[in-house]
């Protein structure tokens, strides 16, 4: 029972890849989180890596693990993070970072709904806190193993009873953007303005947004074989579909 997987690619070098598994084992009254690495250098062959811990705190639902710096990073529960060097096959924990107590403290919890969520945004591991009052806006800091708030905003995502509306919109040559749902027809898309260091609403988006959206990459992997030829008409408008609702979000 898998709690999560990723995928790691050795990019510009797109025929090197690492596929990586959590799952978790008790042995002996110890915890351990499991990593099973299969590497495109020896095919057919997993590896197995443990990282001890003193409580297994279930993965943020929904959160796909994020890829930078040559690692992995997962999103648990209380907003600590699980990272994977997949470079020196090692694995650590981030500690929750300590500015989520003092808000949870003064400006209270949202009770329903996920109120975290982990991303990149301007090349940077970025983490998202809502409360019931603001919206926090954090970096990591490798060097120092520290997240740094990079900003503090008014709540503008979620309901008085605390019920969320919106959610961060991960494109990393931009600030943190925000999909905010008005419905039953339409989301408003909010992104950062530099110039008066606030968040606008800058584009109407019609019709269903399914939840969570990902980083746009370039793609990642070389293509090896041409397509099957048995695609059929139903098959070429399903795909036309999705692709004009891409172009659509892209505009």
């Amino acid at each position: 029972m898998f709690e999560s997987k990723g995928l790691a690619v050795d990019y510009p070098v797109s025929d090197q890849y690492k596929v990586v598994t959590i799952s978790k084992l008790v042995e002996n009254s110890n915890l351990f989180y499991k990593f099973h690495v299969l590497s495109s250098e020896q095919l057919g062959l997993w590896r197995e890596i443990q990282l001890r811990t003193n409580t297994f705190i279930t993965l943020s639902y929904g959160s796909p693990s994020v890829y930078w710096r040559d690692s992995l990073y997962w999103l648990r529960h209380d907003g600590s993070v699980l990272a994977f060097d997949t470079k020196r096959e090692e694995a650590i924990l981030i500690d929750r970072p300590k500015f989520i107590d003092d808000f949870d403290h003064s400006y209270g919890k949202i009770l329903t709904g996920r109120n975290i969520w982990l991303g990149m945004a301007l090349g940077s591991l970025t983490l998202v806190c809502i409360f019931r009052k603001y919206i926090v806006i954090s970096t990591y800091d490798s060097s120092s193993s520290r997240w740094r708030v990079s900003h503090t905003l008014d709540n503008f995502v979620s309901r008085p009873n605390g019920i969320i509306i919106g959610f961060p919109v991960w494109i990393d040559s931009k600030q943190v953007s925000f999909m905010v749902e008005h419905p039953p027809t339409y989301h408003d898309l909010y992104e950062y303005n530099t110039q008066i260091n606030r968040y606008e609403n800058n584009a109407v988006m019609l019709g269903t947004v399914n939840y969570p959206m990902y980083c746009f990459h370039p793609t990642l992997a070389s293509v090896h074989r041409t397509p099957p030829n048995n695609i059929t008409t139903a098959h070429q408008a399903y795909i036309a579909a999705k692709l004009n609702d891409i172009r659509r979000f892209i505009i």
